[in-house]
């Protein structure tokens, strides 16, 4: 498979993820009370068009922000091979850098008035971030230290 073919095939998979990911607090919302999920939005900030996490449950005084990533470790080169530099590469990408998106995201939100933002943020007084990932993490010691 070329690497165009293998891209557009890794668009495609990832965009179901998304929809498979957004559709379950969408379904379960009616069965939680005083609570309510916000979809993924646009908004402007310092005049740049911007799309939040994909999504977020708000439940009192409480926001959970989601970012979906339907990415995996590496098989060959991280999981067979075991080579560390393909490791570092594969948390960055499932872990790190969505965290940092979410709080880049929650920074604008709370320091800075946007119009766009329809949600009142200010009220939150505890955040909690979920990054929710094709595979699994579970059970391996070295990706909770890195990720710490």
């Amino acid at each position: 498979m070329s690497p165009e073919v293998a891209n557009k095939f890794r668009i495609f998979i990832g965009r179901i993820f998304e929809l498979y990911c957004h559709d379950s607090p969408v379904n379960a919302e009616p069965s939680l009370k005083m609570a309510r999920y916000i979809p993924e939005f646009q908004y402007k900030f310092a005049k740049n068009n911007l799309l939040s996490p994909d999504g977020f449950i708000e439940y009192r005084n409480d926001l959970i922000v989601f970012d979906y990533k339907a990415k995996r470790l590496n098989m060959q080169a991280t999981l067979v091979a075991g080579n560390i530099d393909s490791f570092e590469k594969n948390i960055s990408q499932l872990i790190i850098e969505p965290a940092k998106k979410i709080y880049a995201h929650l920074q604008r939100f709370i320091g800075t008035p946007i119009e766009s933002v329809s949600n009142d943020f200010k009220k939150v007084k505890k955040i909690h971030g979920v990054i929710v990932t094709q595979g699994s993490l579970s059970g391996v010691k070295i990706v909770y230290e890195r990720i710490e």
